[in-house]
Order: C-alpha cells, then structure tokens, then sequence
C-alpha cells in the first residue's frame, strides 16, 4: 500500500504535488490524507448510517501502469508479474464495502479483504485534527 511509504504528513503541502517530491510521494500523501479523514469522520457519519473504510485492493494493472509512463524500466518490465488485474481488485473493494462485511465497522483500514491495523499517523488524534481543520479552510 502507498500509505505504508508516507513516515509524517504535511497536510499544508497537499494543495502543491510538486512540494511533497518523491516518485509517489503525492499520491501516497492524498491516499494517507484520505485515509486520516474517514478515520476522522467516521464515528459521525455514523449516525447517519455511512460507513467509512479505507480500502486498499493491493497492486491493480490500470492503463497508466499498462502505459508504464514514469517508471522504471525494470518496473515496467515486472509489472504483469507485480499488478493484479482490475476486475479481481475491483471484487475486492465490492466486498469490503459491503456494510455487512466485516462486522459493519467503520473507520477501518481493509487491505488482503481484511481488516488491518490502523497505519500510526491515521490513528494520531492531533493528524486527524490537522486534516479536519485544513478541509474546513478550503471550505
């Protein structure tokens, strides 16, 4: 999962890829944001019978992976080998989205059709605080 690559979170950063660097670096940024946010939210939405779940469907053969543009020569070469195709990834979020999946619990993290462990900074009250309060402002 791309989340698992992002160690801090510059929520100021989001709104500039080009500032947070890296060969996915602003794509697992927007992932975690994510994440942190529906984790956030979760409990409130609740009451009003949405479930939030971060669902992460594992490695998925999209046309830009099948385009290979920006990676690696040695990536491209391994992707068929290293990407699902995404119909089978695509059952997977199916199923984990389904309410009455996994015990109806929201504000999980599923990965492997499975719930998983929180990533540190999705459970760090004082992240979640700095999402909420940057998707307020741009509000």
């Amino acid at each position: 999962s791309a989340i698992n690559a992002v160690k801090s979170l510059d929520v100021d950063a989001l709104p500039q890829p080009e500032a947070i660097g890296g060969l996915m670096g602003a794509y697992a940024a927007s992932k975690m944001a994510l994440t942190v946010m529906g984790s956030a939210m979760a409990e409130e939405l609740r009451a009003d019978n949405i479930l939030i779940r971060s669902i992460d469907p594992g490695a998925t053969m999209t046309p830009m992976i099948k385009k290979g543009d920006g990676m690696p020569p040695v990536l491209r070469w391994l992707a068929p080998l290293l990407f699902a195709p995404a119909d089978k990834q695509a059952a997977k979020i199916v199923r984990a989205a389904d309410p009455a999946a996994l015990e109806g619990k929201t504000g999980i993290f599923v990965a492997s059709a499975k719930e998983k462990k929180l990533p540190k900074l999705v459970a760090d009250p004082a992240v979640q605080k700095k999402v909420l309060v940057r998707l307020n402002a741009d509000h």
